[in-house]
């Protein structure tokens, strides 16, 4: 973790302690901002002793991909940003014709091609009970189980159909090529692929032992700010629901959502429809699905369309509403992002307000990874206490892509 981070992360812990003795008259605002500017000073000096200690081969190790699988809680998955914002896993219940370095249509952030098998969502499922095996462990490491424990992970019924379509999905996924090139910095981020090796026992039965490693290469697309904790309880309750799982995968990548057309969805999760009124109805069908299984488990989901637009009538200069395509029909989500993307949304903002006021006092650009003393941690601390519902609005234009209309 970077210093400028860790500074965040401390400062964070603290406005939540001391906001409800700002509420309560407890504090004032004064007292708040000396006893917060105190434990920033005492973190950072804390952080710069411990990087007088730090090798060169240390320094540059925590600006790298993590060296091991990053650990998450069972009760989620971690799963990179690119597979949840393409249509890389479509919604496709069927097989389809495999693929030729096809362009996958993604978010603007991305340019992925892709040859082998054509993906689904339950492809993603498995991938991810990979993953999940894999947590803790170091890139390469392969990993043994049996055919009842993958099954068992995935919550599927331990029948000789469904041990024969995990064993075929994984030699398919040893076989497929992935490309994806981050497309801000034309950085190739990972090309191999999904998974490096696949072998099985010949003995038949739910004893049977698959072994699996992941490429080593795919540990980039596993840096801090490049996966998503998926909710399993609430995709496993998506069964045969292959829109409403892209959708929940999709939004969960999201801490506060913007409009979106409904064409684009559709080319976003590989979704082709006979016409526009098929298009429309599984959409909302799938979002309706996908909102209920939010209020089960506690999260907070809301939708609408919006299918007209306001225009002036040349002649009279009255206002009407005028009726719009399917496809440009804008869908409006309100979500709760999880604890920890709204941290993240309120520190990027931070993270600003400080970057513009160390611009004001030096031309010179700081480097804020690094710490020349604790001069420039009472830099960092020095800025106003602002308690109100600004630090909670989304930042997502400045990181997220330029979605089409």
């Amino acid at each position: 973790m970077s210093a400028i981070r860790e500074i965040r992360g401390t400062r964070c812990r603290i406005r939540k302690i001391l906001k409800p003795q700002l509420d309560n008259g407890i504090l004032t605002p004064e007292e708040a901002v000396s006893f917060e500017e105190e434990q920033i000073n005492r973190q950072a000096q804390v952080i710069y002793e411990n990087n007088l200690k730090l090798t060169p081969e240390q320094i540059e190790q925590r600006r790298n991909a993590p060296a091991k699988v990053p650990v998450w809680p069972d009760v989620v998955r971690g799963v990179p940003n690119v597979f949840l914002r393409s249509a890389l896993f479509g919604v496709n219940k069927e097989n389809k014709p495999a693929l030729d370095n096809a362009d996958i249509y993604s978010s603007s952030l991305y340019k992925i091609k892709y040859t082998g098998a054509s993906l689904k969502q339950s492809d993603l499922d498995i991938w991810q009970g990979i993953m999940q095996m894999l947590r803790g462990k170091e890139w390469g490491t392969i990993v043994e189980f049996s055919a009842w424990e993958i099954l068992d992970l995935l919550d599927k019924s331990h029948s000789g159909p469904k041990m024969n379509e995990i064993a075929e999905r994984l030699a398919l996924f040893k076989t497929s090529l992935l490309e994806i090139t981050d497309t801000k910095t034309g950085r190739l981020m990972y090309k191999g692929p999904l998974i490096k090796m696949f072998k099985m026992e010949d003995n038949p039965g739910r004893h049977k032992k698959y072994y699996v490693a992941i490429d080593p290469g795919m540990k980039e697309l596993y840096r801090y700010d490049q996966y998503t904790y998926l909710n399993w309880n609430i995709r496993n309750a998506l069964k045969n629901k292959p829109i409403a799982k892209w959708m929940h995968a999709f939004y969960s990548t999201h801490a506060s959502v913007f409009p979106l057309t409904l064409g684009f969805m559709s080319k976003l999760c590989g979704y082709s429809p006979a016409n526009d009124f098929k298009l429309k109805q599984n959409l909302i069908e799938s979002l309706a699905c996908l909102a209920n299984v939010c209020t089960i488990h506690n999260q907070y989901l809301s939708y609408s369309v919006i299918d007209k637009r306001e225009v002036e009538d040349k002649k009279t200069g009255e206002q009407l509403f005028k009726h719009v395509p399917v496809k440009k029909q804008k869908l409006i989500i309100e979500k709760e992002g999880s604890e920890s993307q709204q941290n993240h949304i309120w520190m990027r903002k931070q993270e600003k307000m400080e970057k513009a006021k160390l611009d004001q006092i030096s031309d010179e650009p700081k480097n804020l990874d690094k710490f020349d003393g604790p001069a420039d941690a009472t830099l960092l601390a020095s800025y106003e206490l602002n308690w109100d519902r600004e630090r909670q609005e989304s930042w997502c234009l400045e990181y997220e892509p330029d979605y089409e209309s």
